[in-house]
């Protein structure tokens, strides 16, 4: 019920002029025209945005969607027996290319820094010489990767055993790298048998009776057998027995001889000599100057 004009404390209304109405009114900032001619449900306002923050959001858009350009990790080179030259080269080929280094002598010199241990011997009579990456190349695979250095790697490969005190996790990476340079295509099963044979004894005869995969589930259980059987207990060791002395013959006591032989004759005997069987008389043979008999017989001419 709207209130009375004519009851008391009830403001009297003023109209509203027509310039009010077509005047601009802000509310909250937004410009309108008037207000509503009829009240209705509130729509949203949105404010136009600004040159400023369009050029934020296109710049985060960018950055975004860009992706850095792939880095290679450049290999270092020791001349170690599983340090593949090849592979070291192939790599460098790529860093120079993705990096956009054609210069022959900055290869050269970006190469010469990647070296290490026996390499880095090797090359250090040529650091005077300006030698650029070909020649470097060339020197390095005939250093490296010549016949005779091939024959070798092939007979370690094939031939050295694993040895007493080596770790079998060790062994077997040892053996992968070489597998890599020297016959990178043999099938993995064939590698697997080839270990099987260099491994130890006191882990092989545990290993035969398993089927592996692929090398890396031969290095896990390998290492484990090295673990259980590193953490066995010792063998009780018996009580010690005083050594027993020399083993005597079976039987009587041998027979020893006198210290003092007596040769046997008259001389010797305690006797008196017998008499003659023709005349009965007593004789007794001459001695010689030595103390010998002498018989009698015939003279000699």
């Amino acid at each position: 019920m709207e209130p009375s004009p004519c009851l008391p404390g009830t403001p009297p209304r003023v109209p509203l002029r027509p310039s009010l109405l077509d005047s601009e009114v802000s509310f909250h900032g937004y410009p309108h025209q008037g207000p509503p001619s009829q009240p209705g449900p509130s729509t949203p306002q949105s404010s136009t945005p600004s040159t400023v923050e369009l050029l934020q959001a296109l710049t985060l858009a960018i950055q975004g969607n860009r992706t850095p350009p792939p880095r290679t990790f450049i290999h270092t080179f020791s001349g170690a027996d599983q340090d593949d030259p090849l592979f070291f080269l192939r790599r460098l080929r790529e860093h120079f290319r993705q990096s956009n280094i054609q210069d022959e002598q900055e290869q050269a010199d970006l190469a010469v820094r990647q070296l290490r241990g026996d390499a880095a011997k090797w090359h250090e009579p040529y650091k005077s010489y300006l030698l650029g990456f070909r020649d470097f190349e060339d020197r390095l695979l005939q250093r490296y990767n010549n016949p005779s250095k091939q024959a070798v790697l092939r007979a370690r490969l094939y031939g050295q055993r694993q040895f007493e005190d080596e770790p079998t996790a060790l062994f077997i990476i040892q053996k992968r790298a070489l597998f890599a340079r020297v016959d990178p295509h043999l099938p993995e099963s064939a590698m697997i048998d080839i270990l099987m044979e260099l491994l130890n004894p006191r882990l092989r005869v545990h290993l035969r009776s398993q089927s592996f995969n692929n090398l890396e589930d031969l290095s896990r259980f390998a290492e484990q057998i090295e673990l259980d059987l590193r953490d066995r207990p010792p063998a009780p060791v018996r009580a010690s027995q005083p050594p027993a002395g020399p083993r005597l013959p079976s039987g009587p006591p041998p027979r020893q001889a006198p210290t003092n032989p007596r040769p046997p004759g008259p001389a010797n005997s305690s006797q008196p000599p017998s008499p003659c069987r023709f005349c009965g008389a007593r004789l007794t043979a001459p001695t010689t100057p030595g103390g010998r008999e002498t018989l009698p017989g015939p003279a000699l001419r």
